[in-house]
C-alpha cells in the first residue's frame, strides 16, 4: 500500500457515562512519519490507539488506511494494514523466540496451512535485524525486558503492515534499551513505515517524531512539530509543573524543575 495515509477524522468515545471520553479527535500519518502521542496519565493516548487498532469503536467508525475503514473489514485485512506493539508484554510465553515471532505471519497464513519459506524467511530477516539472531532458540520467558520489547517489535514487523501502533515502547526500558528501541522506530519509518507511539517523555518525541500531537483530559490540545508543540506554556498546562527549555544542537530538550508545581 505504498502512499497510504492512516486517518483518524473527528471521532469521540466514552466509557459510560461518569467515564473518561475522547472528543473530537483527528490526526492523520503517512508511511515514513513517526507521529507521537504525547501527554500525561489519563489524557488518552491509549484509548486513541485501541480506536486506531479497531479494538475500540468510535463515534463516527472513521479511521482509515488508504481509504479502507478499518471498521468495515475483518480482523484479519485490519492487520494487514496496522500492527501493534503493547505496552504490557506477557512474561510467560511458552514459545521460542522464533516461534513468537512468527506470530506475526499469522494473517498472511490460512488456518489449514502451515509457515511457508517466504514466512521463515521474513522471520530470520527479522531477528538478524533486530539483533535477535543469538536468542531465537531461547525461551521467550528468559528473555529481559529490552530483549521482549525488541521481540514484539519484530513480531510486529513481520506482519508486513504500512503502520505500525506502540503503546509506550520504551516504558520499563533501562536507559541502553530505551535509546535502542527509539533508533529501531526510527529504522522501521525511514523503510517507510508509518510509525505512531505514545510517550510520557516530551524528549523522545522531540529525538524522534516528525510531528506531535499533545493530549489534555481527552481532547488534542495542540499539534504540529516538535517545535511548535513542545513549549514550556504547553508543558506546564498540561503536567502542571515548572519545566524549562534548554537547546542544543539545535534541538529543544525539556527539563522539569523539582518540587515546583503549578495550580491545576
Amino acid at each position: 500500500m505504498d502512499g497510504a495515509e492512516l486517518k483518524v477524522e473527528g471521532v469521540s468515545y466514552s466509557y459510560g457515562r461518569d467515564d473518561f471520553s475522547l472528543k473530537n479527535i483527528s490526526l492523520s500519518l503517512k508511511g515514513g512519519e513517526i507521529l507521537a502521542l504525547l501527554g500525561p496519565n489519563g489524557s488518552g493516548k491509549t484509548t486513541l490507539t485501541k480506536i486506531v487498532l479497531g479494538i475500540l469503536k468510535p463515534h463516527p467508525p472513521s479511521v482509515t488506511v488508504g481509504g479502507v475503514n478499518l471498521f468495515e473489514v475483518t480482523e484479519k485485512e485490519r492487520a494487514k494494514l496496522i500492527a501493534w506493539v503493547p505496552q504490557e508484554i506477557m512474561k510467560n510465553v511458552p514459545l521460542r523466540v522464533e516461534d513468537f515471532v512468527l506470530l506475526g505471519r499469522t494473517p498472511h497464513i490460512s488456518p489449514l496451512s502451515i509457515p511457508s519459506d517466504l514466512d521463515r524467511k521474513l522471520v530470520a530477516e527479522a531477528l538478524r535485524k533486530f539483533g535477535l539472531e543469538i536468542l531465537a532458540k531461547r525461551y521467550f520467558s528468559q528473555l529481559s525486558g529490552g530483549e521482549r520489547r525488541l521481540a514484539s517489535i519484530a513480531r510486529a514487523y513481520v506482519q508486513g503492515t504500512p503502520f505500525m501502533v506502540l503503546d509506550e515502547p520504551t516504558a520499563y526500558l533501562d536507559f541502553k534499551n530505551k535509546l535502542l528501541a527509539l533508533k529501531v522506530m526510527k529504522e522501521l519509518a525511514q523503510e517507510g513505515r508509518g510509525i505512531l507511539f505514545t510517550t510520557h517523555d516530551p524528549n523522545e518525541a522531540v529525538e524522534i517524531a516528525d510531528q506531535v500531537v499533545l493530549m489534555y483530559r481527552g481532547e488534542i490540545l495542540i499539534s504540529g512539530n516538535p517545535d511548535e508543540v513542545i513549549n514550556e506554556e504547553t508543558l506546564e498546562k498540561v503536567y502542571g509543573i515548572k519545566v524549562k527549555i534548554v537547546r542544543s544542537n539545535g534541538r529543544a530538550y525539556v527539563t522539569p524543575s523539582i518540587g515546583q508545581h503549578i495550580e491545576a
